[in-house]
């Protein structure tokens, strides 16, 4: 499950990060225990938006609890194992009649802000004239760039409206002390195309929300807004910066292609 993680990395601590920059634009609950967390989304179109996530403990008791919290939300429990995850735990899933749900399998990758060889502030991407491209952040007191991310959002990623409706609330009144989100648009002659989000806790930076209209892909755009958000995280003095994709995504591709590094994959059980 794991190719090489760098030294001193707590995978568990950066799973939990993560999800604090999810809770600003999706989840309705996000809840640290000593040995997990649990995320919860009213109305999730996926299953990974509700599951338990940095599981350290494979004790009967903390099973049972986890298990109870989706029961008492009328959702089936849902496990992500990861390399810190003790090994036990997928065989005592499967025992107790879960089963591994491929398609919210997840790959995490590690982009090290500091090293100088990645070269980063010397790359070009674009493979369209720069002259019609604008990127930008998006102004969260600008309703049309709120818009105009959401959309981008809704078509490539299918999300339902009810989903964009909470993304769209979320982004415009959720706040968290340890938390910063940004969001970026790419524009092509002022048609907002390709988007990609930002959350920084404390000095790691998390990417999310990749998206790029269909007849846009290939031209450079959803790397180039990757490109804005590590310097704009390097700026902030971030020293590193994660990305996840689904297993069997084109991100994995891009990913790699920037100088990413694989560090592990999540599998994820479902009762």
């Amino acid at each position: 499950m794991c190719l090489a993680i760098p030294a001193g990395t707590d995978i568990h601590r950066v799973i939990r990060a993560y999800n604090l920059s999810l809770f600003l634009m999706y989840y309705d609950e996000v809840i640290d225990k000593p040995t997990y967390q649990l995320t919860f989304f009213q109305q999730a179109d996926r299953p990974y938006y509700n599951a338990v996530h940095a599981l350290s403990d494979k004790s009967e008791m903390t099973i049972l609890e986890i298990e109870n919290f989706f029961q008492a939300r009328n959702i089936s429990p849902s496990f992500y194992l990861d390399p810190q995850s003790p090994r036990a735990l997928q065989k005592i899933l499967m025992e107790r009649g879960y089963q591994l749900l491929k398609s919210e399998e997840e790959s995490w990758y590690h982009y090290d802000l500091l090293f100088q060889g990645n070269k980063l502030e010397e790359k070009k991407y674009l493979k369209r004239p720069e002259s019609n491209v604008r990127i930008v952040e998006v102004d969260l007191i600008n309703e049309d760039e709120i818009t105009d991310f959401v959309h981008v959002d809704q078509l490539c990623n299918e999300l339902p409206d009810s989903v964009t409706e909470c993304l769209t609330y979320n982004i415009k009144n959720k706040v968290l002390s340890a938390v910063q989100n940004h969001y970026f648009i790419a524009y092509v002659d002022e048609k907002p195309v390709a988007t990609s989000a930002l959350g920084i806790v404390g000095d790691r930076a998390f990417l999310s929300e990749g998206a790029t209209l269909p007849e846009f892909r290939r031209q450079g755009l959803y790397s180039s807004l990757i490109k804005k958000c590590l310097l704009f995280a390097k700026e902030r003095k971030c020293r590193e910066a994660f990305i996840n994709c689904d297993f069997e995504a084109n991100s994995n591709k891009t990913a790699k292609e920037m100088n990413f590094i694989f560090l592990f994959k999540r599998d994820f059980y479902r009762a």
